[in-house]
């Protein structure tokens, strides 16, 4: 069966609207998400049997959910499963260098089957650089605010294990070995600490009095 190129900035010259629609598909189909917010972008492919579908990048999942008007999305080309994922691939080897950068995705799938993520030191960096600078303007803080009001904290009411325990208390006694020990406070911060809670005393005490006279 051959592939159903569609118009699309990646792989034809042409500058056609971005699909905002994501429930037309039916067979698989390779896909391009625009976040014109941060102006970052992500490929990914999908089999068409579920209709809701958006992508597999949890990073991109964050920010979609919080503004989803904010975002998308293109069909670049329909086929066969195996197809679609082959073209994926190749889409993404001709990006690798903005990956995690200017796209959400993080990795390149193997060339048969999608790899398990391992978060490498080199991954990890790559994420790091991405986000530093990148101020949120007040708009979109509004916009996640909302987006969160009224949902449940994810750990909320949520009872370990024993053996949770045991893992979270050897975790710490670890984290306090010599060589992880926090550093120790120079003789500046010292005396910035001392001025900070001197100034806190003195308005609690007033606080204290103005009680009594009342």
């Amino acid at each position: 069966m051959p592939i159903e190129m569609l118009k699309h900035p990646l792989a034809l010259q042409g500058n056609r609207p971005m699909q905002t629609s994501i429930y037309n598909q039916q067979e698989p189909f390779v896909y391009l998400w625009r976040d014109r917010l941060l102006n970052r972008y992500y490929v990914g492919y999908h089999n068409g049997s579920n209709p809701n579908y958006v992508c597999s990048s949890r990073p991109m999942m964050e920010e979609y959910k919080a503004r989803p008007e904010d975002f998308t999305r293109r069909i670049l080309a329909t086929g066969t499963q195996e197809e679609m994922a082959v073209l994926e691939r190749e889409l993404l080897l001709k990006r690798k260098k903005h990956l995690s950068q200017r796209y959400y995705n993080i990795m390149i799938p193997k060339e048969k089957g999608f790899p398990i993520i391992k978060w490498t030191d080199d991954i990890r960096k790559k994420m790091s650089i991405a986000k530093k600078g990148r101020k949120l303007s007040e708009e979109t803080k509004r916009k996640i605010s909302i987006a969160k009001r009224g949902k449940k904290n994810w750990n909320k009411g949520r009872k370990l294990s024993e053996e949770h325990r045991r893992k979270i208390s050897e975790g710490t006694k670890k984290s306090w070995t010599d060589d992880r020990r926090p550093r120790k406070h120079t003789e500046e911060t010292k005396r910035k600490i001392s001025i900070a809670k001197k100034k806190r005393n003195e308005t609690l005490g007033v606080n204290l009095q103005c009680q009594d006279i009342f």
